[in-house]
């Protein structure tokens, strides 16, 4: 069952977050970033309430103009962030940065929670997936749940 979120309406969707599920790929594909999700989905608990009988899940996050995203990592407190804060270990697409992209779902990567910002005239999704967070310019979500 496949389900879409338009993010350049008015009226702000109500996007499930698959908290905590783990990420077995990432890639990009037809100006889309794209996540294939673990198997068994629905024994998560963030899942079972919107979809019980789903085995998996892939979402794409379809870019609203050139395939842009940056990432970015968690730090700690240090001399130059003093509170912890973020550093960006890519901001422009080469192919090192879509390595570091591809490469991420090497150890353990759980998808954290995401968040959608409007109006602000830069990125419209902050995708927190632990350590690292991805930040892309997208138009339309679109999950694909497979029982």
């Amino acid at each position: 069952m496949k389900k879409s979120f338009c993010l350049s309406k008015d009226l702000f969707p109500i996007i499930p977050v698959p908290h905590d599920c783990v990420i077995k790929s990432i890639r990009i594909d037809n100006q889309c970033l794209v996540f294939d999700f673990e198997d068994e989905l629905s024994s998560n608990d963030s899942i079972a309430y919107w979809f019980p009988k789903a085995k998996t899940l892939t979402i794409r996050y379809h870019f609203s103009e050139d395939i842009d995203y940056s990432i970015y990592k968690k730090v700690k407190p240090n001399l130059f962030f003093k509170n912890g804060g973020y550093k960006c270990l890519t901001d422009s697409l080469s192919d090192e940065n879509y390595s570091t992209l591809l490469n991420l779902t090497k150890s353990k990567l759980e998808y954290i929670d995401h968040h959608v910002g409007y109006g602000y005239g830069g990125y419209s999704i902050f995708i927190d997936l632990g350590q690292v967070v991805l930040a892309c310019d997208v138009d339309v979500i679109e999950y694909e749940w497979k029982d």
